[in-house]
């Protein structure tokens, strides 16, 4: 049994139509602090240009 090329793109295009359970983002975002550490201090190294550059990682 073939299905016609017009009744698949239609029930494809009903589909695209249908919400998929996603919910938009409210109109009040949450906010959440940002916590971060510092692994290595930064170091200052003379580069072959003549310039000192900073090294971290």
């Amino acid at each position: 049994m073939r299905v016609p090329i017009w009744l698949l793109s239609t029930f494809v295009l009903l589909l695209a139509t249908f919400p998929s359970g996603v919910h938009a983002a409210s109109d009040n975002p949450k906010l959440t602090p940002l916590v971060a550490e510092i692994i290595a201090p930064p170091h200052v190294i003379p580069g072959s240009d003549g310039r000192r550059h900073i090294v971290y990682e």
